[in-house]
Parts: structure tokens; sequence; C-alpha cells
């Protein structure tokens, strides 16, 4: 199905997904991108809710070292300082390496992320985790209640797998505004159009 989403993405064709809430229907809806790749293998993506940026970090150069999986891509959704000085926002990562689906799991499992956002694969007809890439919107109004995430910064890593071209173009295109690379992707990912809420933390 096409989503209205002001012709970002106007091009792909979305898959439809829903995520409930804990408590009673969804009340918001966005476009996410799946983890699932063409071979059906997975990216590792990770949702960070009022977490320290610098707890962040250390999650990511920690499954870079453990585990080599390369490059992170950060986006954020919202960011301040605390009352120590401090970034603590709401932060989504991509690494965009092909990785088992049990081997996600276990790597999310050393991370700092809801746990409820490693779970909700099972939720989804996709079978796959998903994080934001559009504004979301109040399901009833069409009001904007966040904005788009937007690109933060990219953490450079050693890889010891193969590196998913089609999630690092799509990163690289719509949010670091930076030539593709030339590894073979085509931009061959899946975008759902979901429904949320807030008690649900996925895809902030």
């Amino acid at each position: 199905m096409k989503f209205d989403i002001g012709g970002r993405f106007g091009k792909f064709i979305l898959s439809a997904g829903i995520y409930f809430k804990v408590d009673g229907w969804p009340n918001q809806k966005t476009v996410g991108i799946t983890s699932k790749c063409e071979d059906g293998s997975h990216v590792l993506f990770a949702d960070y809710d009022n977490t320290l940026f610098s707890e962040v970090m250390e999650d990511i150069k920690h499954v870079q070292n453990r585990y080599g999986v390369g490059n992170c891509i950060v986006l954020c959704n919202s960011e301040k300082y605390d009352s120590n000085g401090k970034q603590i926002g709401n932060y989504l990562l991509c690494f965009p390496v092909r990785l088992h689906f049990h081997k996600v799991r276990e790597i999310m499992q050393c991370m700092r992320i809801d746990k409820r956002f490693i779970e909700c694969c099972m939720r989804t007809p996709q079978k796959s985790w998903a994080i934001r890439i559009a504004a979301k919107h109040d399901r009833k109004t069409g009001n904007i209640i966040k904005p788009v995430p937007r690109f933060k910064c990219l953490v450079p890593g050693v890889m010891r797998h193969k590196v998913d071209a089609d999630h690092l173009n799509f990163f690289r295109r719509f949010f670091m505004n930076t030539p593709a690379v030339k590894l073979g992707g085509n931009y061959d990912v899946e975008l759902i159009n979901y429904e949320t809420g807030g008690d649900l933390k996925h895809g902030k």
C-alpha cells in the first residue's frame, strides 16, 4: 500500500504492519524501516529511550569490539542536556550488517535497550524489527506528534560480516545526505506503515 509521507519515500511500496499498545488501541501512526534483508537475514537495530548518549556510545563500542558489526548509523529523535551537562535523549541505531535472526537477538541482549523492543519482532507480520524513519502523527487528527528523526553521527567500527548495501545506501541517501556506496545495493528495503502508542517502546 502507499502511505502519504510527503513524497520523501514515495517510490517505495509499504507493507502493512501494526504494533499494538500494551493497554489499548494504538493512537499514533508512522512509517518504519524493517531489519529484514533480501536474503532473509537481518541488520542490527536498536532503540533507546531517555538514555544518556554516553551510555549509547558505550553499547556501540562494546558490540563493535565483541561482534565485529562495523559502522553504526545513529539517528536522534529528541535530545537535551541533563543537570550534569550530559546529553540525554531518544536514539535509533542501525548497523548495516547481515546477521542471522538469533545472532541479532543475542547482540541486543548485551545492549541497554528496552526488552520489549527485542521481543516486538514476534508481534509483527514481518517477524522483524523496525525503527521509525518518518514523523509520528496522531491517528485521529493527523497532527505531528514527533518530527522525522535526524542524523546524529556515524560511529566507525571493524566489520567481520557482510555489509548490507541496501540498508546502508538507504540511510546514506535519506538521512546522511551522502552518495550511495557501490556495493551492489539498490535500496531494496522493506518499509512498513504501522500504528503504535506511547506505552509500547518501539519505533520512538
